[in-house]
């Protein structure tokens, strides 16, 4: 299969997951406004981000580990899941001997056995699903992807809407949903056939050399993307962190597109790296990508306040306002999506940890400056300076594994006018269907228009072999 076409399959197949998975919760989200309250919304954001904290800790993100060298044909499938798999299981047990530490953190102490659950449910749906990746059993995760999202909507609404049962009905939901997940792909694929014994040392070492420095990596990108969370809590309530959490999930759309391609294109990256014509296909995919996520970032910065509308009930309406910095952050952030793997192509995985903890320190000191005078658009204002300098730090180190330059004048000028954009509607009071925010989005196409009129061909040119 050629390399465009596989990814393009792959793109496809994770797609059909992705979609169904975060466009799913992105359309629970005027459910979630109406039946939760702003306080019960933060509540529930801020325990996912503490299991965000300790998942790579404990489980020493051997399923990183574990995918890479699942996908490696050379070495022996089934001791890469055994060790994975004692790995996050001894990890899990210390977490519980941990129990008296954690029964004393304040929120996680309400909710201490949900809390354990949900982080044993997410270690082995991360587990499972990499592995299942690495055995090139995409399909199979597409699907479970699919019923473990319609799930967790039922689940949801069972939990929530009937019942009634706040903060534990949304956390058990997920639970619910994972253990689906998990339980789907364990039996389809039939990884007990690679649960074998544990004796080959050499191997271990390695999945532990490359998985280790991604615990660093882990950890500055949870206080790049989590810890404000914490610092608005402490300035100025946990009901701005509920506005904080419902708005960051319009940036969701993008996110999920980014996803979709993003855990296509690892696969691709790991095995076309070096090939012959790789550096054309990087630089051809890029370009389109870019595209892409550009416009449609472009698109959602101009309709953000009309899905305000739809999404967010009354008391969560004022959460727009955040949105378009934080569409700005999630541009820098595809960008740098996109450069990831070539470092885990080239099994360089402590040169990201550089990036990221670049990132997670501009992140804590932007939102100690930034907060304190202006709340939750402080936070956003984060976002996007750090995920900006990671992807300038990123675009400028991959010319070492690049022999090409990735970017031009017109791309370039897209970043620029998409953050002019925001900045007016933001503090400017500027409605984002204005006459200015409107031409700046002409601006954008028109810049993009080679780039965009190559991709509408290349659809339609496929649906006409279909």
């Amino acid at each position: 299969m050629g390399r465009y076409k596989s990814l393009a399959l792959n793109t496809v197949i994770f797609g059909i997951c992705s979609f169904t998975s975060k466009l799913l919760v992105f359309f629970m989200l005027p459910f979630y406004t109406t039946v939760l309250s702003k306080e019960e919304f933060g509540t529930a954001d801020l325990i996912n981000t503490i299991i965000g904290l300790l998942a790579p800790v404990f489980s020493l993100c051997i399923s990183q580990g574990v995918m890479r060298f699942a996908i490696d044909k050379a070495k022996n499938t089934k001791q890469v899941f055994t060790f994975g798999l004692k790995v996050t299981l001894g990890g899990a047990v210390i977490l519980f001997l941990c129990y008296p530490i954690i029964i004393n953190i304040p929120i996680i102490c309400d909710y201490i056995w949900i809390f354990l659950l949900l982080y044993i449910t997410q270690v082995f749906h991360s587990l499972i699903g990499l592995f299942a990746r690495g055995l090139n059993k995409m399909k199979f995760v597409g699907v479970a992807g699919v019923i473990s999202s319609f799930v967790v909507v039922g689940s949801n609404i069972l939990l929530l809407f009937i019942y009634k049962y706040g903060v534990d009905g949304y956390l058990i939901s997920i639970i619910i949903s994972n253990i689906v997940f998990i339980s789907f792909l364990f039996l389809k694929c039939k990884m007990w056939l690679y649960v074998g014994k544990d004796n080959d040392n050499e191997l271990n070492k390695g999945m532990l050399l490359y998985s280790l420095p991604m615990i660093p990596n882990s950890l500055s990108w949870w206080i790049q993307h989590s810890a404000n969370r914490y610092i608005l809590n402490y300035y100025c309530g946990i009901g701005d962190v509920g506005l904080y959490s419902a708005a960051s999930k319009m940036p969701t759309i993008v996110d999920t597109f980014r996803g979709i391609f993003v855990q296509a294109w690892q696969l691709s990256t790991i095995t076309e790296f070096n090939n012959e014509g790789s550096d054309a296909f990087f630089k051809n995919i890029y370009k389109l990508f870019n595209t892409f996520i550009i416009i449609l970032c472009a698109g959602l910065l101009l309709f953000c306040k009309l899905l305000a509308n739809v999404l967010y009930s009354d008391s969560f309406f004022e959460a727009w306002k955040f949105t378009p910095l934080l569409i700005v952050g999630i541009l820098f952030s595809s960008l740098v999506a996109f450069y990831s793997p070539i470092y885990l192509a080239n099994k360089k995985t402590n040169k990201l940890f550089l990036s990221t903890a670049i990132g997670a320190i501009i992140t804590i000191i932007a939102n100690f400056i930034f907060v304190p005078m202006i709340g939750a658009i402080g936070s956003a204002i984060s976002v996007v300076i750090s995920n900006f300098v990671i992807f300038i730090y990123l675009h400028i180190d991959t010319r070492k594994y690049l022999s090409f330059s990735l970017g031009n004048w017109q791309i370039y000028a897209s970043y620029a006018v998409i953050f002019v954009q925001s900045i007016i509607i933001t503090f400017l009071d500027c409605s984002p269907t204005s006459i200015w925010s409107v031409l700046m989005t002409v601006i954008i196409l028109l810049l993009n228009s080679s780039n965009l009129i190559y991709l509408i061909s290349a659809v339609i040119k496929k649906l006409k072999r279909i």
